[in-house]
């Protein structure tokens, strides 16, 4: 009788340990799980890291990536050749549709001192969707306003 007891609570303390293997994990979660940390500190998406989306702004001397965890959609302002992030002195960016009947202002996540930031994020559903119709990207920095339209390409 006692070797069944101990056997019994050994199961119940792995499965304590392991978890039964539920999703248990609620949107406010996923939003915080899903970033990482680096060398330098900062916190960036971990859906960079596998195959980000480029936003090529002509004439900016900056372009962007952007990617999406479900409905939380990331934007990070980088380098020309994609490789280094580039903070701007920007509050936000701005998604709009083709036809101009949904506007999205995605807010800086984290500005330094000076008011720069790099990285914007925005949990929207709609958002998400819109991304995959060629909607127009757009950032204004020092009043000059860059812009292009987003290719979703897989």
């Amino acid at each position: 009788m006692r070797a069944i007891a101990a056997f019994s609570l050994t199961i119940c303390f792995s499965l304590l340990l392991t978890g039964c293997g539920g999703e248990t994990t609620s949107k406010k979660s996923e939003k915080k799980a899903h970033n990482h940390a680096h060398d330098d500190g900062e916190a960036h998406g971990d859906h960079f890291t596998n195959n980000p989306h480029k936003i090529e702004l002509k004439d900016a001397p900056f372009n962007a990536l952007w990617g999406h965890a479900g409905d939380l959609v990331s934007f990070t302002i980088v380098d020309n050749d994609y490789k280094e992030e580039m903070p701007i002195k920007a509050d936000s960016v701005l998604v709009v549709d083709v036809g101009g009947k949904n506007k999205f202002t995605v807010p800086a996540l984290k500005k330094d001192e000076n008011g720069m930031a790099c990285e914007f994020e925005l949990e929207s559903e709609d958002l998400e969707a819109t991304l995959d119709s060629k909607p127009t990207f757009s950032v204004t920095v020092d009043g000059k306003t860059y812009s292009t339209t987003v290719l979703h390409v897989h």
